[in-house]
C-alpha cells in the first residue's frame, strides 16, 4: 500500500538486486489493480533513478493485456 516505502527498501540493495525488487514491487502492482495505466503512473512517482526499470517491467507485462 506504499510503493514509496517499498522502493526505499529496494533501494537498500545492489543493482541487480535493486532492479529485480522494482520489477517485482511493479507486477504485483499490475496484478492487484489488473491494468497497466496505475503502474505507469507509479513509475513517474518513482526516484529518477528507478524510473527506466519500471517502464521496462510495465512493458514486459503488457502481453497479460492483449
Amino acid at each position: 500500500n506504499d510503493p514509496k516505502y517499498v522502493e526505499a527498501i529496494c533501494m537498500n540493495g545492489d543493482s541487480g538486486v535493486r532492479d529485480a525488487c522494482i520489477r517485482g514491487m511493479i507486477g504485483l502492482y499490475i496484478y492487484h489493480s489488473g491494468s497497466l495505466e496505475p503502474a505507469e503512473q507509479l513509475c513517474r512517482e518513482l526516484e529518477p533513478s528507478n524510473e527506466t526499470i519500471c517502464y521496462r517491467a510495465v512493458k514486459m507485462s503488457s502481453y497479460l493485456f492483449e
